[in-house]
């Protein structure tokens, strides 16, 4: 095969069935064909590594930035704890100096739960019950019977290396 521009993977295949399902089977059509789905599964392995690749860098990007990031605000809340704690160990509520005003303000009351069994049901927030998949799988794949469940049938994914 030479530079030429290939159909789609979907287009040969149907190719294939075609001379398959040919009253007089032609060897050399199925081999040229089957040339040509070869060829372009490979050229659609090779950009789906590509853009496996690209996705994977730039997570390893988002995930340095994501790093960065808290390194940043963990560092400001301390840095703002450590304010607070010597304006308030010296007694000094306001502070101003060049183009920073600086106060200590009460935060709002909130509340603090110091035994979470102790609370009321009035004051629970009803969750909606979750079905543990992963535990009912096992239990199929043991040939155990799980009423309203069954295994799925078989699939095929693709593994390209």
């Amino acid at each position: 095969m030479g530079d030429e521009t290939l159909p789609s993977f979907y287009h040969i295949s149907q190719d294939v069935l075609r001379i398959l399902d040919a009253d007089e089977f032609d060897e050399e059509a199925l081999g040229r064909a089957v040339e040509k789905l070869e060829i372009k599964a490979g050229n659609i392995a090779g950009y789906s590594k590509f853009l496996g690749d690209q996705a994977k860098a730039l997570k390893e990007h988002e995930d340095r930035i994501k790093n960065y990031r808290e390194t940043l605000e963990n560092k400001r809340t301390r840095l703002l704890a450590y304010l607070r704690e010597n304006m308030e160990a010296v007694g000094v509520y306001k502070i101003a100096w060049k183009e920073h005003r600086i106060t200590l303000a009460k935060n709002p009351p909130s509340c603090l739960l110091t035994d979470e069994s102790k609370i009321p049901s009035e004051y629970m927030i009803p969750q909606p019950a979750k079905v543990d998949k992963r535990s009912i799988l096992e239990e199929l794949k043991q040939n155990k019977q799980v009423p309203g469940a069954q295994l799925s049938p078989p699939t095929f994914g693709v593994r390209i290396r």
